[in-house]
């Protein structure tokens, strides 16, 4: 029996039990109320509980800032970039594509790259196709 018993209150968030489980090498933790023991919550609960939400947490968060290197990646050494000014702000996996491009076709092609880019919810287009003047010389 130990003397310095470590408990959780009903209310206890899973990280504070798991936190506690770890810093004190414990398997369970009695679950306190008013200064009585109204339960008790063990690493197998805690697997349980886990086993059953598997496929509802992700495998990996892409982050916005991968998701835009991803992007620009993806369309930085095409021979079309030649002439191309766009940024790319990515905030939530929302994609903004911003700037200019003198073919229509080009501006296709970056927000089809946007699109597929693993991460990205959703992408706003907001490229203006702008036909270079001709020269008058």
């Amino acid at each position: 029996m130990s003397r310095d018993v470590a408990s959780v209150g009903p209310d206890a968030p899973v990280s504070e039990i798991v936190d506690l489980m770890e810093k004190r090498a414990i398997k369970r933790l009695p679950v306190v109320s008013d200064g009585k023991v109204i339960g008790i919550v063990s690493r197998s609960n805690l697997l349980s509980a886990l086993s059953h939400h598997v496929g509802e947490i992700p495998l990996s968060v892409v982050s916005d800032l991968e998701i835009r290197k991803r992007i620009m990646e993806e369309v930085e050494n095409k021979a079309w970039m030649l002439d191309v000014a766009i940024d790319v702000v990515v905030h939530d996996g929302v994609v903004h594509l911003n700037g200019t491009v003198a073919d229509e076709n080009v501006r296709a092609a970056i927000r089809v790259a946007a699109e597929n880019t693993s991460g990205a919810v959703r992408v706003v287009d907001n490229i203006r196709v702008v036909t270079p003047a001709a020269d008058d010389t």
